[in-house]
């Protein structure tokens, strides 16, 4: 809440705000327990969050970046815990998303590690009103949700 104090008092602080504003992002999308993944236009990881890769460590990646600079589809296709058919329908539907074919994305999949079963649903949103689109992929657990 004090940097929207900031923001609002004056344009004297504002420098001080857009400063830390990437801070903020990465704060921001570390405090969700899902597992985060932001892409720009092309579908390249540029940032993920602290669930993203301790779901990556705990599951076997070895990859230093966690993905970080390689293109989604890559990632997801070369992760052994999901399979080819959910890949190549996550693949489809980022390219119908990316081309605007379609409003928004979400994929129900199944991701078992040796030890349980786990469902997850990948969420993908687009932020606009920037010079070019970002898109946002949330992976969270529904294992036990109703």
């Amino acid at each position: 809440m004090a940097w929207i104090k900031e923001r609002t008092a004056g344009p004297q602080t504002t420098s001080k705000v857009d400063a830390r504003l990437p801070l903020l992002m990465h704060g921001f999308l570390d405090a969700w327990p899902a597992q985060i993944a932001v892409l720009n236009a092309t579908g390249t990881i540029i940032a993920v969050n602290k669930a993203w890769r301790a779901f990556g460590r705990s599951n076997g990646c070895l990859e230093p970046n966690l993905g970080i600079g390689r293109k989604y589809i890559e990632v997801c296709t070369s992760a052994a815990f999901i399979d080819a058919a959910t890949a190549a329908g996550v693949a489809d539907g980022l390219a119908e998303f990316l081309a605007g074919k379609c409003p928004d994305l979400k994929v129900k999949y199944r991701s078992d590690s040796p030890n349980e079963k786990r469902d997850f649903l990948l969420t993908v949103a687009r932020i606009e009103g920037l010079t070019s689109p970002f898109l946002v992929f949330c992976h969270s657990e529904v294992t036990n949700v109703l």
